[in-house]
């Protein structure tokens, strides 16, 4: 499934100083997969999609892996299993999200709280969107980390040259991603 990417081929191709289309088809598979790297890195999700996450009871703040919240409907549903093994759904006025918050979070509204969970794995489910919408959101440094790691995999594309070992990583992609690396977050 190919993903949404903040970068073009076209800008790319610029950043690179490449013509042609030979190699259009290997810049836009490197350019996704430094995507899916940045974003894995920050726990940023880049372009809007839909993230789902479970608990096995509901704990009292509901803290997401990934930023930044959609603000208009951060929270698309939270379903649940009662106690007698029901799926439910929880009505959007029993919980608020916090979408300004990293991790962001979501709480019981005041005057609500969260209900009895059935004893079983994941019978908390929590769809949500997440993403700064449009490429032009997407901030500049985190363009800049992605089109340098496509450079460094386009130019050397074996794990060693001439017999010396190559970093994973530029450290100026982990220096301009590290910025934006969601706290806590598993990069």
């Amino acid at each position: 499934m190919a993903i949404a990417k903040p970068v073009t081929l076209a800008e790319m191709k610029s950043w690179l100083r490449v013509d042609g289309t030979d190699d259009d088809q290997l810049l836009a598979s490197l350019i996704e997969a430094a995507t899916v790297y940045c974003q894995n890195y920050t726990h940023r999700q880049f372009m809007d999609d839909t993230k789902t996450e479970y608990w096995n009871w509901f704990p009292s703040v509901l803290t997401l892996s990934w930023t930044p919240l959609d603000v208009t409907v951060p929270i698309t549903s939270i379903k649940y299993y009662d106690t007698g093994g029901v799926q439910r759904t929880l009505a959007a006025a029993a919980y608020s999200a916090d979408t300004t918050a990293e991790p962001p979070v979501v709480r019981e509204a005041d005057g609500y709280s969260w209900p009895a969970t059935y004893d079983m794995p994941n019978a908390v489910e929590v769809i949500y969107v997440v993403g700064y919408g449009a490429e032009a959101d997407v901030p500049e440094p985190i363009k800049t980390a992605i089109k340098l790691l496509v450079g460094h995999w386009y130019e050397h594309r074996e794990a060693y040259t001439d017999g010396r070992p190559l970093t994973e990583v530029p450290m100026a992609v982990t220096s301009l991603l590290q910025q934006y690396a969601l706290i806590g977050a598993d990069s």
